[in-house]
């Protein structure tokens, strides 16, 4: 039960590194773009006169954009911590099962093995009185 929990965990906290990886070159991507497109955006604005109110409502669209992505990360977050522990409980429950059944096998073939021996004896017994 231990190794295939320490497997699943590891097998999380790989793809969590991989999703690390991946965000870090997402993020460098972003960074270039955004630094590439600056001078353009700068030109745009100044071209349209941006009021201060309307790039005040643009980067709050841009911050509840993110806020919702971070929602739906958190949610995902949930989501698969919730399955990680279900399917434990499972694995816990399927385990104890069948320990119980292999213990109630081990009572059975002790009362057999008990029986044969009693039954062994009193053959044994038996055949020494027609000796």
């Amino acid at each position: 039960m231990g190794k295939l929990v320490a497997a699943h965990t590891r097998a999380l906290e790989d793809e969590r590194k991989i999703a690390e990886e991946r965000y870090a070159l997402l993020r460098k991507d972003y960074e270039f773009l955004k630094c590439s497109f600056r001078p353009y955006k700068d030109s745009v604005l100044n071209n349209f006169s941006m009021s201060e109110e309307e790039q005040e409502r643009c980067l709050k669209k841009q911050l509840l954009w993110l806020k919702e992505q971070l929602k739906q990360n958190e949610e995902e977050r949930e989501r698969e911590s919730k399955s990680f522990q279900s399917e434990t409980a499972k694995l816990r429950s399927s385990f104890k099962a069948e320990v119980e059944g292999l213990k109630n096998q081990l009572k059975e073939k002790d009362v057999t093995i008990s029986s044969l021996r009693a039954i062994l004896h009193q053959a044994s017994g038996g055949a020494e009185q027609f000796s």
